[in-house]
C-alpha cells in the first residue's frame, strides 16, 4: 500500500465514509423527480353524459330564421343561367293563361248550345211563356168565369142564366146545357147548392186573343133537404176567346173522362 492510500485508510475524517455519486446518474435522477413534480395526479372520471340536440320552444320561429338564412344564401347561377329562368318561367305562366282561356271558351260555347237546344223547340207565338202579365190577366178572368157558371143554387136561377150568358159562347154554351141540363131538373126537387173552387188554373197557350187552359177544381154538392154534402174534385180543359173586349170560355175539353153517374162526355 502506498503512503496515498495508507493516509485515505487512516483518516479519521468523517467525510471520507460518503460515496460518491457520479453527476452523470444525479442529472437523470433530478430531471426524474423534477418530471414527477410538473405530471399532476389524474384524477377520476365519472361517466359522460349524453348530449342530444336542443329542440326550440317556438318552431315556427325558428323555420322563419331558416328559411331567411336560405333567402339571403347567395345565388351562385351566372346572369345567363338566371334569365333563361326567368324565360322559363314567363312561357310556362302564358301556357297556362292560354289553357284556362280555351276551356272557359269551350264551356260558354257548350252552354249557348244546352240553351239554344231548350229553347229551339218552343213555339214563338206563345205568349203563355213570355207575357206574363197578359197570362195573369187570363187567369185572373177565365177563374171567375168558371166558378160562376159551374155553381149553381136553386134558389139563384136567375144569377146562374146571367153567368152563363156573361162567361160562355159557342159550343160551350151547348156543352153546359148538356152537363147541367140533369141537375136542373132535380135541383129545385132537392134543393140542390152545387158550389165550384177553381183549385189549379194554368195557361197552356196564348196567342193573341185565343187561349187554351187546364183547370182543377174543388166542388161540394149539398142536399138542403136531407142537409147532405158530398165533396169531389175535377179536371178538364177549356179552350177560351176574347169577344167584345171580354174573356169568355167557347169550349169545354173535359179530356175524355166518363161523367160521375159513368155516362160519357156530351159532345156539341
Amino acid at each position: 500500500m502506498d503512503s496515498a492510500e495508507a493516509r485515505r485508510v487512516g483518516s479519521g475524517d468523517e467525510s471520507d465514509d460518503v460515496d460518491v455519486v457520479s453527476p452523470a446518474v444525479l442529472g437523470v435522477d433530478q430531471e426524474a423527480h423534477l418530471e414527477a413534480d410538473r405530471v399532476p395526479s389524474p384524477r377520476p372520471s365519472g361517466k359522460r353524459r349524453a348530449t342530444g340536440i336542443r329542440v326550440p320552444q317556438d318552431l315556427a320561429a325558428a323555420e322563419r330564421g331558416s328559411e331567411a338564412e336560405d333567402d339571403d344564401a347567395v345565388d351562385e347561377r351566372s346572369p345567363e343561367e338566371v334569365a333563361a329562368a326567368a324565360r322559363n318561367r314567363s312561357i310556362n305562366l302564358a301556357i297556362t293563361l292560354a289553357v284556362v282561356a280555351l276551356v272557359l271558351a269551350g264551356l260558354a260555347l257548350w252552354f249557348r248550345g244546352e240553351a239554344s237546344s231548350l229553347t229551339g223547340g218552343a213555339d214563338g207565338t206563345n205568349h203563355a211563356l213570355t207575357d206574363s202579365a197578359a197570362t195573369s190577366e187570363v187567369q185572373g178572368k177565365l177563374t171567375v168565369a168558371i166558378e160562376k157558371t159551374l155553381s149553381y143554387n136553386f134558389t139563384e136561377l136567375d144569377a146562374t142564366a146571367k153567368a152563363v150568358k156573361e162567361y160562355l159562347a159557342g159550343n160551350a154554351v151547348c156543352e153546359y146545357d148538356k152537363l147541367f141540363g140533369q141537375l136542373k131538373e132535380l135541383a129545385p126537387a132537392q134543393k140542390l147548392i152545387l158550389t165550384t173552387k177553381v183549385r189549379q188554373l194554368g195557361v197552356t197557350r196564348l196567342d193573341g186573343d185565343k187561349a187554351d187552359l187546364l183547370v182543377f177544381v174543388d166542388q161540394s154538392t149539398t142536399r138542403t133537404d136531407q142537409n147532405q154534402t158530398t165533396a169531389s174534385g175535377a179536371q178538364f180543359g177549356i179552350r177560351a176567346e176574347k169577344i167584345d173586349g171580354a174573356w169568355k170560355i167557347t169550349d169545354f175539353d173535359m179530356l175524355d173522362q166518363p161523367l160521375p153517374d159513368g155516362k160519357p162526355a156530351p159532345s156539341c
